[in-house]
């Protein structure tokens, strides 16, 4: 993969991941190494993730993982945890703002699409119900009853 590849393919995992329980600024800068090497960074603001292909020196952390690995993360093969506890990736930086990044689970849209097409296949088609035709009802109009009039007579001139 290339360099914009990974990054958009990371970009696209957590443009929608669910970071709402993340009440503060973090900015994790992200060194790939191997095919595709650069550098991105993924920032959690407002609540909502954003990636972008640019080195952050204003950062919380630094993490120094392979192009396989984190396309592996991103596309939910892999969870970062898993990848530390292996050694495939390294971390330099505040661990507790990592800790809360590594708990933002990546959107991994050809899974959801994969699962909705097996679940329609699996569904019996429902009968179909043929509506009948609907008759028209005139509606009469309601008769009232006339008021009489009140006769008001004019005043005489002083």
């Amino acid at each position: 993969m290339t360099y914009e590849e990974i990054v958009q393919c990371v970009r696209t995992a957590y443009e929608n991941a669910d970071a709402r329980e993340i009440y503060e600024h973090i900015a994790i800068q992200v060194n790939v190494t191997g095919e595709g090497e650069g550098a991105f960074y993924i920032e959690v603001a407002g609540r909502a993730v954003c990636v972008e292909p640019y080195d952050y020196y204003d950062r919380d952390g630094l993490m120094t993982i392979s192009s396989d690995t984190i396309v592996e993360i991103a596309k939910g093969e892999l969870t970062f945890e898993q990848a530390l506890e292996k050694g495939l990736l390294r971390l330099e930086g505040n661990m507790d703002k990592f800790r809360k990044v590594a708990k933002i689970k990546p959107e991994v849209p050809h899974k959801k699409r994969a699962a909705k097409a097996e679940t329609k296949k699996a569904e019996p088609k429902k009968a179909e119900v043929k509506a009948e035709p609907k008759t028209e009802v005139k509606a009469e109009p309601k008769k009232t009853e006339a008021k009489p009039e009140a006769k008001v007579k004019p005043k005489a001139a002083p």
